[in-house]
C-alpha cells in the first residue's frame, strides 16, 4: 500500500457540509463546517499518536481503492455526497460519491470527526 500525504475530504448533504485537510508532511488537521456540527473547526497539530491513528485506518482501508467501489443501485434523493482527494507518494486519486460507503468509509470519516468533536457530540451524528 502506498503512503498517503494529504488527505482532502468533503462531504455534504443539500449542499452544506463539512471540510477536512489532514497533511503528514505539516502534521496538520485543518476543517471547515457549513452546519455547525462541528464543536472546533479550525486547524489542529497532529501528534505522533494521531499520525499512528490515522495511519493504522489508513492501513486497514486501503483509500486509494475506494475509487473503484462500485456506485449505489438505489436512486435516493436525500443522503450524503461525498468527494475524497488522496495523495500519495506515487498518485492523486479524486473520488466522487453519493450515497455509496465503502468498507472503512465510516470509520476514516470518524477519525477525521474525532479532531474536531467532543465524545458526546460524535455520538448524536451517527
Amino acid at each position: 500500500m502506498e503512503t498517503v500525504k494529504r488527505i482532502y475530504y468533503r462531504e455534504s448533504g443539500r449542499g452544506i457540509g463539512q471540510t477536512f485537510w489532514w497533511n503528514r508532511a505539516s502534521q496538520t488537521i485543518r476543517a471547515e463546517d457549513e452546519e455547525n456540527r462541528l464543536t472546533a473547526p479550525g486547524e489542529r497539530i497532529l501528534t505522533q499518536d494521531d499520525l499512528a491513528f490515522m495511519d493504522m485506518w489508513m492501513k486497514k482501508y486501503d483509500l486509494v481503492a475506494w475509487e473503484t467501489y462500485p456506485e449505489s443501485v438505489h436512486e435516493m434523493l436525500e443522503g450524503t455526497d461525498w468527494t475524497l482527494e488522496v495523495t500519495t507518494n506515487k498518485q492523486i486519486i479524486c473520488i466522487s460519491k453519493s450515497n455509496v460507503y465503502p468498507p472503512g468509509w465510516r470509520n476514516i470519516r470518524d477519525a477525521l470527526y474525532r479532531f474536531f468533536t467532543s465524545q458526546a457530540s460524535q455520538e448524536g451524528q451517527r
